[in-house]
């Protein structure tokens, strides 16, 4: 039995609501993006959903680490944007266009109507949450300290929580 209708070539998005694609084998397949990144087989289905949780990993790193490069900017510049330097200002304006970039490749997955799909892109999400927190746990002083010598690394509290 076929993992799915249509395996010469699928679809975006389903049209008539959610579906959970992988136990529905009248659906028809699922395009990924382009025509030709069809998921005909249930392998790669599952490789599409690794994929898809990866890509929202890596988006929320990259979430991240520009977060903490507005922060180290913001406490060079002392807050003023006339401050910047050109290579600042390109950078700053790169990574939100990227950031914004991501968020709709994701959005576009979310909009398959997949029910896997869906949560593959909130389960990326919240691990690249989760990893990226910990990954820059040595950036804490940096990202919620006023100056960059007020307070030392054991006493650091995110925003809105300071002195609890």
């Amino acid at each position: 039995m076929p993992f799915c209708e249509g395996s010469n070539g699928g679809m975006i998005a389903y049209m008539d609501g959610f579906h959970l694609t992988f136990f529905n084998r009248d659906a028809t397949c699922l395009n990924f993006y382009f025509s030709t990144w069809t998921a005909s087989t249930s392998w790669s289905f599952i490789l599409a959903l690794f994929g898809t949780i990866m890509l929202a990993i890596s988006f929320e790193a990259f979430s991240f680490h520009r977060a903490g490069m507005m922060k180290r900017i913001q406490l060079r510049t002392n807050g003023i944007p006339d401050n910047m330097t050109a290579r600042e200002t390109i950078l700053v304006h790169g990574a939100h266009g990227i950031q914004q970039f991501g968020g709709y490749i994701l959005m576009l997955l979310a909009m398959s109507f997949s029910i896997e799909i869906l949560s593959a892109v909130i389960i990326g999400l919240m691990a690249g949450f989760y990893f990226s927190k910990s990954w820059y746990s040595s950036a804490l002083p940096i990202l919620y300290a006023q100056e960059e010598d007020e307070l030392p690394v054991s006493q650091i509290s995110p925003p809105g929580r300071k002195g609890e």
